[in-house]
């Protein structure tokens, strides 16, 4: 639940800073087109990839099968490159967006080894034994009352 929270809040998130920077996209507040075409390889594929995460993630919730976790971890990964290449982006030539590109690169690779290492995610999109598996994984402590 926690992953749909952060998913939704960041587009949330992303499209406020989209409206409030749309000034950031026009080709004339940059000093040069190199300038401007850097920009958006630092910020395009990370925004759209949200999107299509969004729209994968929303997916998973009605189908939950383990082809769709299989596309929402390449999703994560092609995510978790382009930030990559965004923050080298950011680190030469936007130097003030370097903090927004780390902070993704530490919560994309949690989410990434959620969904590789997570009993959770295999019992319920792959075994579909969840009901089952959860007393065997998170046993019911024995009752400690009294009798009298």
């Amino acid at each position: 639940m926690f992953f749909y929270w952060q998913m939704y809040g960041g587009l949330l998130v992303a499209l406020l800073f989209f409206a409030l920077n749309i000034q950031s996209y026009v080709p004339e507040n940059f000093d040069s087109t190199r300038q401007f075409a850097l920009f958006l390889a630092s910020v395009l594929p990370g925004l759209i990839l949200l999107f299509v995460q969004g729209a994968v993630a929303t997916f998973l919730l009605s189908v939950r099968t383990w082809d769709m976790v299989n596309l929402l971890r390449w999703v994560i990964i092609a995510d978790l490159a382009f930030t990559v290449l965004g923050t080298a982006i950011d680190a030469r030539y936007f130097p003030e967006n370097v903090g927004f590109g780390v902070l993704s690169l530490v919560s994309t690779s949690i989410w990434l080894a959620y969904f590789f290492r997570s009993k959770r995610v295999k019992h319920v999109f792959h075994l579909h034994d969840w009901e089952a598996a959860v007393d065997v994984i998170y046993p019911s402590k024995p009752s400690t009352r009294l009798i009298t």
